[in-house]
């Protein structure tokens, strides 16, 4: 250590502070601060920067220690509990009340002078705390509180600034960014900031300087609150940042500043125990002590000289010595600096005792790179050559030490593979500089120890694999390590040095090694894996010197290879390719040194070679290094004519060698495989060549030969270098013919090999002639059954899609026919239209913009395909029935068929039973989706649409829609139509989802197009008039396809005129250019009247031609009413408002004319003999409709429109489907007369006085509605409103019940839950009646069974079409939700009946045995069964009604567990006995537990609940006190439920208790005695079983068990005997009768009941006890 010099400064000795230091790296205790020096300083307030006194603290602002601040003037008491908080010793409370104070103050206006106070005592501390989160947060609030307190803080910034601009270096890159936007933020730029930095250097200066002489670890940090690790990084950082604060102002302040206060740098910067920082463990700290150093080297020189001895010795002993991880780069930058700057730093080293400056330097060569860069090396080496003379060593002994201390360096690691050659090209350097420096009389001797023992076994080891010493063994990349050092040695300015390195080194190699070549005793002595590694190493090593700049010793190197390759090319050739290891050292020589073919003597040996011996050796052992010799040649020589045949030559000697065939196969594999494709076309093709490689693809084809299918690719890779582009072309005509769906495996292996050629070459016969069968095949395949085949094929083709993205347009246009063809006439192969579409879109894509219009025009197909595909479907009329749910109303009634109804056979389909034209629509919609055009967010695509013809537009959307409108029809009423014939829920959700986008598809093109001028008719773009014009024309035909074009055109009309595209002129021009009340044209008139419905509401227009209308009827008799009739209603009905439009539908007195005239039809004889349906339907509509203009007037007419009614439903009994439409206007008839019937009391009187009739028919139009509706959407909205219009109906209309009970079991959601929901009213209603006539009949006449009308429906769980598809989005089958109905209506019989009763049906599904069915089908469903039941607390199961299940009637899976779990827990509470039976004689054990578990945790608490919820109710209505009210029932619940029932004797009571378990009622419940008197043990026993068996084996109810037990010791002590068999006085059989069956023998009385089942078990009519023949004692 140098001498510690004593300071003056505080009253302290240096040493003392440096012992302080040093003590708090240690981590023992802290020191360094005088007590007297603290009392002598104050603590006054400097003003700012021009203060003459600095600030000097009392106590450091950063030691635990100090106080923190008065807050005892502070107004805000949330302020002072936050500041107060921020002085607590726990992060996480610290860190919250930053952030609760950050809040607050960024809320206020201005910050008090005491908070500001206060703030600045907290801050220094804050922001060195050992939470990163607090510092952030520090330096952030301090920002904001600076911003608040404006200039006022400046008078407080010498106390602040030091560790506010030291937070600028906090290690923690967080906590320096918020220090540095908080400066920003206060002082807005940088020229501000750095007039801080110079106005404030004092202060700043004094902050560090306090740091650096007096905080400790100790005084940092309270270590009995923080661990060490803590307090030593706490302490690290603060005096580093303090250090990177002074190198700031060195490097950032002007000269003339700094030196206004170099007193405090010098005194700063003397301190020994500063730089001694550079040894500290924390590599932050040393990193900053080594910038401060450079710094000052650079800026103040003159700092470090003054205190030259005392920073050298810091550094060259106290760093050197200590571990420099994450620091070793700074080091030796500093150092080298140092140096740079005075040679007499290594000179003022004091070294420890025994040990010399070099030892030092060696000591940390040793130490490896310390995880430096590999620049460590370079610098190291440096450092060695700039080190005075007078520290180097002298003589051998010294230069040993340091060379093997660069050694040791290198393998202590070891070193990274990055570092290696950095490592060794340092040893070199070292070396070098050693033989040129030293000592003339030890010179010669360093020298030739260095040549011969430092340098000569480095690359004897490596060039000749003779390591004796493992410090000399090279990586396998020594190769550039020997090249680096020979080069080195030629760069050296000493020529005696390269010539040295010539003489004693290389000259000793290249002898080696050519006698390793040309001795043949050498080679047998050695193994031949040593001579490979060897020659291997050599051609490394000479790749490596011939890419080297020339120097001397560089030049002589490159010569002796160019003699060492000459001399094993003259071998090769001697012994004519026998000795397979000189080739192969010929072969790497010419495939690692292509720089020696530029040399003319290698150039000429080497072409004579392969001209005149090559060839021979093509059948020798060493054919294999030949041949790639052979082609490292041609990447230099492929272009002479000379090589060209050579290659010729030895490319047909290598095919007519005697090689064996797997050899052959290898070498023509290797030929193709490593020929590099830049020598396309500078080689000859062989035709031998092309031969081979075909034939052997030929027979790969069928043998799968893997080394014939290599063959292939390879060959396909090198296309027009090696074999020719027309034998490449053959080769995949061949492969095209094999690929055949038929042949799968054969395809397989053809698919799977194309998929491994090379890209290019796929793609460039794609290109040629014969590409686009090649790609129709693969479209073929791509719909393969096969899913091998069509998974390879569609990967291929995606492969070559993307190859071909910039074909030519023919290409593209062949390829889309082919496409296209698909579409039109599919194949059982072809791909799925989805497919189709895709790769339709990918070909349009693939041309330029301007020819992408064309192909877009022929894929949306041309009207005669349309017309051709679309001509039969428009020939059939619609179903009559879609008059329902038509928009043209009953225009449809007018339909007729144009011919015989074309068979479903003679349609061409494809296998999925899809007609052609719905292919080319589905087609056209998947490929609109592709493009995007249904969004029309892709504006690219939006201007494609928009740049074909307005015909072709025109083309498409009439015939998309007309497609649409048949699919809809068929999805509506399934096989309305043939568009498609296999039905299925799958096909089906298509078909909508195919409607629904091509409706939408559009609407989109009416709403979205850009409107070509504003104002009147011209809203309206060209294309959309022409299609308005094409279907205005087409729907004036009285044909199915007029009828078609006109719920077109009334969408289309529709749509404009919402959009606010039709003007009002618009309107009246069409509605002049058709006479509506002529009645022609009817289709056209209704689409237009109903399309203009909204525009023409409050239009005269429109009243007019209503009253017209309505006026013309009248004047149609009843023998016209089918024709003219039906066609002037269908007008009026498309004219008349449209339900939710306030307009009148007519005026009134005309109305009532129209009503009464439409139902003087209906009194026709000749029309009611022969009615029309179509007219009915449409007159009950019209009647509908103008029914509320005529409500408030008087008249017959109420009672004849009631009659209608009736007679409707009367008239459509068997619901067909040419009814529905009759049977739904009726019924919204009825529902419009329900509504108003209370209006006048005309209506009142003839409603009241048909209400018997008009329901009786609708109950009977209900039963009679038993077709159903799954697949009949018209039919459903009738059964809908039916089963609406029948909800709430009054029971006295229903009739018998038994003709109800079948419709549970009809396929029709609707008409189930209209009969389950008049039944679930119906039947506990007659239950009390059922139960009063049960009670007064004879036991012997007494029989009582549930409807076998019912029982019929629930006799099997369904299993088919269907029932158990819960995922369905059309909701629970039909089948399944009448099984689950019918069983809640049969537990619906146990409502409001007596006991006995209840019994009677339990006894019936007993008996049946339809319960065990029941259970197994529920807990298989609700997963019981595997061991996985659903949780059903979110399930409403206790009660059950149809409005709670709407809710959720799409969600079937709901809804199926729901209804399962009521009807459980239905059974729990009606049967639990039944129950009990199935659950304890189930034999799967899992389903056993998982239905307790199940019932313990969701049915027993509510089961047991309403059990004693009835037994409180019992009590209350038996308050006691009565002779038959003497017992006293008392509920316990606690962890077990009790009921005790205590019956008072004289002055004594007996008591018993019923125990329920929590799994009740499958567990049974336990009866227990727990005071007896007057009884024996046994007859309380016995009374005991009886109310046990009672409650646990009829009705699980507490209050049968109790007041059996109460009637049983009433009966006891009035001396009544029990019976002998059941040993219960009252009997435990549902009639509760006394024992009144006597024996004439023995006088024992017995129950009749129990006395008939022994008579049946015992089979004999003996006395039970006796044993004599029975007969009735009276």
């Amino acid at each position: 250590m140098s001498k510690k010099k004593s300071s003056s400064r505080g009253g302290s000795s240096s040493s003392s502070r440096r012992g302080g230091a040093a003590s708090a790296r240690g981590g023992k205790g802290a020191g360094g601060r005088n007590g007297s020096n603290d009392s002598a300083r104050n603590n006054k307030v400097s003003p700012g920067p021009s203060s003459k006194t600095p600030y000097v603290p009392a106590v450091s602002p950063l030691s635990y220690t100090s106080e923190g601040p008065d807050l005892s003037e502070v107004s805000d008491p949330s302020m002072v509990v936050l500041l107060k908080l921020l002085s607590k010793k726990d992060e996480t409370t610290k860190s919250k009340a930053l952030e609760d104070l950050q809040v607050k103050i960024a809320g206020l206006e201005d910050v008090e002078d005491i908070v500001l106070a206060a703030w600045i005592r907290l801050y220094p501390r804050l922001s060195a705390d050992i939470s990163v989160g607090v510092r952030r947060l520090a330096h952030t609030v301090h920002g904001i509180i600076s911003q608040k307190s404006g200039k006022r803080v400046a008078r407080h910034m010498s106390e602040v600034v030091g560790p506010w601009l030291a937070g600028l270096y906090d290690s923690d890159r967080g906590s320096a960014r918020a220090a540095g936007e908080s400066l920003n933020a206060v002082f807005g730029t940088q020229e501000k900031i750095r007039n801080v930095w110079a106005a404030y250097q004092p202060d700043i200066l004094d902050y560090c300087s306090n740091v650096l002489k007096n905080e400790t670890v100790g005084s940092l940090s309270d270590e009995r609150q923080v661990s060490s690790d803590e307090a030593e990084s706490k302490f690290a950082r603060v005096i580093a940042t303090c250090v990177h604060t002074v190198a700031h102002l060195i490097c950032q302040l002007p000269p003339e500043e700094i030196e206004k206060q170099s007193g405090k740098y010098e005194d700063l910067l003397e301190m020994a125990h500063l730089w001694e920082f550079g040894g500290y463990d924390d590599p932050y700290l040393r990193r900053s002590i080594y910038r401060l150093l450079r710094t000052c080297l650079v800026n103040q020189e003159g700092f470090i000289l003054l205190s030259l001895e005392v920073v050298a010795n810091a550094l060259m002993v106290k760093a050197l010595m200590s571990p420099q991880t994450g620091s070793v780069t700074e080091l030796l930058d500093a150092i080298l600096d140092l140096t740079s700057h005075t040679y007499k730093a290594w000179i003022s080293v004091t070294p420890p005792r025994q040990k010399a400056s070099l030892s030092l330097v060696v000591e940390f060569i040793k130490c490896g790179s310390q995880g430096g860069s590999p620049e460590y090396w370079h610098k190291v080496s440096k450092m060695i050559t700039l080190m005075p003379r007078e520290i180097l060593p002298k003589d051998v002994e010294g230069v040993t030490e340091l060379i093997t201390g660069v050694l040791d360096g290198i393998w202590s690691g070891p070193e990274p593979r990055s570092h290696i050659t950095a490592a060794w090209g340092a040893y070199f350097r070292v070396c070098y500089h050693m033989m040129a420096t030293g000592e003339v009389d030890t010179q010669d001797e360093v020298t030739a120890y260095l040549l011969r023992d430092a340098l000569y076994p480095v690359f004897e080891g490596f060039l000749l694999k003779n390591v004796e010493n493992a410090q000399f063994k090279l990586p396998y990349f020594g190769a550039e390590i020997c090249a680096t050092g020979i080069a080195m040695a030629g760069a050296m300015a000493d020529a005696q040095i390269a010539n040295l390195v010539v003489k004693e080194i290389w000259e000793k190699l290249e002898r080696s090694i050519a006698g390793n070549i040309s001795s043949d005793t050498d080679q047998r002595a050695d193994s031949p894996d040593n001579r490979v590694n060897r020659w291997h190493g050599w051609v490394d090593f000479s790749a490596e010197i011939l890419q080297r700049d020339s120097n001397c010793v560089v030049d002589l190197v490159k010569e002796s290879i160019v003699k060492i390759f000459l001399l094993s090319l003259d071998r090769v050739i001697k012994e004519k390719g026998e000795n397979v290891e000189i080739t192969s050292l010929l072969e790497s020589l010419l495939m690692r040194c292509p720089k020696l073919l530029k040399i003319e003597e290698v150039k000429k040996s080497v072409a004579s070679f392969f001209a005149d011996h090559a060839p021979e050796f093509m059948s020798s052992p060493s054919w294999r290094q030949v041949l790639s010799g052979l082609i490292a040649c041609a990447k230099k020589a492929a272009g002479e004519e000379s090589f060209q045949r050579a290659w010729d030559k030895n490319i047909s000697a290598l095919l007519i060698s005697s090689l064996a065939r797997e050899r052959k196969e290898t070498a023509v594999f290797q030929l193709l495989k490593s020929t590099p494709t830049l020598l396309q076309g500078k080689l000859p093709f062989v035709q031998e060549l092309d031969t081979y490689v075909v034939n052997k693809m030929r027979e790969s084809i069928n043998t799968d030969n893997t080394i014939g299918w290599g063959i292939m690719r390879a060959a396909m890779a090198s296309s027009g270098t090696v074999i020719s582009e027309a034998t490449i072309s053959t080769m995949f005509l061949e492969l095209l013919n094999n690929l055949s769906p038929e042949e799968e495996d054969r395809t397989m292996r053809v698919l799977k090999q194309l998929r491994l050629v090379p890209k290019e070459a796929l793609a460039e016969f794609a290109r040629s002639e014969n590409g686009v069968g090649f790609l129709s095949t693969l479209l073929v395949l791509t719909g393969s059954p096969s899913d091998e085949i069509a998974i390879a094929a569609g990967r291929l083709n995606k492969i070559l899609e993307k190859e071909l993205s910039n074909s030519s347009g023919v290409l593209v246009s062949s390829l889309l026919d082919v496409l296209l063809e698909s579409v039109l006439e599919p194949k059982d192969s072809d791909p799925g239209l989805n497919f189709l579409a895709e790769r339709a879109h990918d070909l349009v894509h693939r041309v330029p913009e301007d020819e992408q219009v064309a192909l877009i025009e022929k894929v949306l197909f041309n009207e005669d395909q349309w017309r051709s595909s679309l001509s039969p479907f428009l020939k059939k009329a619609p179903k009559l029935s879609l008059a329902i749910s038509n928009p043209i109303g009953g225009a449809i009634f007018l339909v007729k068929d144009s011919q015989d109804d074309a068979s479903s056979g003679e349609i061409a389909r494809d296998p999925d039973g899809l007609s052609r034209v719905l292919r080319m629509a589905v087609f056209i919609i998947e490929f609109l989706k592709t493009v995007g055009a249904h969004e029309r967010k892709d504006e690219k695509a939006a201007h494609i649409l928009r740049g074909i013809t307005d015909d072709s537009r025109v083309t498409l959307l009439k015939y998309l829609m007309l497609v649409s409108v048949l699919a809809n029809d068929s999805v509506t009423i399934r096989e309305s139509n043939h568009l498609w014939n296999q039905h299925s829920s799958g096909m089906e959700a298509e078909m909508l989802e195919f409607v629904f986008e091509s409706q939408r598809f559009f609407i989109e093109s009416l709403k979205h197009e850009p409107e070509p001028e504003a104002g009147g008719a011209d809203r309206i773009p060209g294309y959309i008039f022409k299609l308005l014009d094409c279907l205005m024309c087409m729907s004036k035909q009285e044909t199915p396809e007029g009828f078609y074009s006109a719920r077109i055109l009334e969408t289309m009309i529709s749509t404009l005129s919402q959009d606010g595209k039709i003007s009002s002129a618009q309107s009246q021009s069409w509605l002049k250019s058709i006479d509506i009340r002529k009645g022609q044209g009817i289709y056209c008139s209704t689409a237009i009247l109903t399309g203009l419905s909204e525009l023409l509401e409050h239009t005269k227009e429109a009243e007019k031609l209503r009253n017209g209308l309505a006026s013309d009827i009248p004047g149609i008799p009843a023998s016209e009413a089918r024709e003219a009739g039906l066609r002037k209603i269908v007008l009026l009905n498309a004219a008349l408002p449209k339900p939710g439009q306030d307009t009148p539908a007519l005026p009134q007195q005309r109305a009532i004319f129209l009503i009464k005239h439409l139902l003087s039809w209906f009194e026709d004889e000749a029309f009611a003999v022969n009615p029309s349906y179509p007219v009915i339907a449409e007159a009950s509509k019209a009647i509908t409709t103008v029914l509320p203009v005529v409500k408030k007037l008087y008249g017959e007419h109420w009672e004849l429109i009631c009659e209608h009614v009736a007679n409707c439903w009367a008239m459509c009994t068997g619901a067909e489907e040419t009814d529905l439409p009759v049977i739904f206007t009726s019924l919204k008839l009825f529902q419009a007369l329900k509504s108003l019937h209370k209006e006048n009391d005309d209506f009142k009187d003839a409603w009241d006085g048909q209400a018997d009739a008009i329901h009786a028919s609708l109950m009977g139009l209900l039963r009679s509605s038993r077709i159903g509706d799954e697949h009949d959407q018209p039919r459903n909205l009738c059964n809908a409103l039916l089963a609406r219009l029948t909800k709430g109906i009054d029971l006295r209309y229903i009739g018998s019940p038994e003709e109800t009970y079948s419709l549970l079991n009809v396929p029709s959601r609707s008409i189930q839950e209209a009969a389950f929901e008049i039944l679930h009213r119906h039947i506990p209603s007659v239950q009390e009646e059922v139960s009063v006539e049960a009670a007064l009949s004879k036991e012997e006449n007494f029989e009582l069974s549930l409807p076998q009308e019912l029982l019929s429906l629930v006799m099997e769980p369904p299993t088919g079409d269907g029932a158990l598809e819960l995922d369905s989005e059309c909701g629970m089958s039909w089948s399944l939700r009448g099984y689950l109905l019918t069983w809640i209506l049969i537990f619906d019989h146990f409502e409001n009946s007596s006991f006995k009763v209840r019994t009677a049906y339990a006894e019936a599904l007993k008996d049946a045995d339809f319960l065990d069915p029941l259970f197994n089908y529920t807990f298989d469903i609700l997963g019981h069964s595997g061991g996985k039941p659903i949780d059903a607390s979110k399930l409403p199961f206790e009660t059950y009604t149809l409005d709670s299940s709407l809710e959720n009637s799409t969600n079937s899976t709901w809804e199926a567990h729901r209804l399962l779990t009521h009807i459980y827990y239905r059974a729990l509470r009606h049967t639990p006995f039944l129950v009990k039976r199935w659950w304890t004689e189930c034999k799967s054990r899992k389903k056993v537990f998982a239905v307790e578990v199940f019932t313990e945790k969701h049915m027993s608490p509510l089961l047991i609940e309403r059990e004693l919820s009835s037994v409180q109710a019992w009590i209350q209505s038996h308050p006691g006190g009565s002779e038959d009210d003497e017992m006293a029932v008392k509920i316990l619940k606690a962890q077990t439920i009790e009921v005790t029932a205590t019956y008072p004797i004289d002055d004594q009571s007996m008591e018993m208790r019923v125990r329920i378990p929590p799994t009740f009622p499958l567990r049974q419940v336990e009866v227990e005695g727990v005071r007896r008197v007057g009884l024996t043990e046994k007859d309380f026993r016995k009374m005991q079983l009886a109310s046990q068996t009672v409650i646990n084996f009829q009705s699980a109810s507490i209050i049968d068990g109790l007041a059996l037990f109460r009637k049983n010791l009433a009966l006891h002590f009035e001396g009544v005997a029990e019976c002998a068999i059941c040993y219960s006085i009252v009997a435990v059989t549902p009639d509760r009768r006394l024992p009144n069956k006597a024996c004439a023998t023995c006088r024992n009385k017995f129950h009749g009941t129990c006395l008939f089942k022994w008579f049946k078990s015992s089979n004999s009519a003996s006395c039970p006890l006796c044993r004599t023949a029975f007969s009735m004692y009276s």
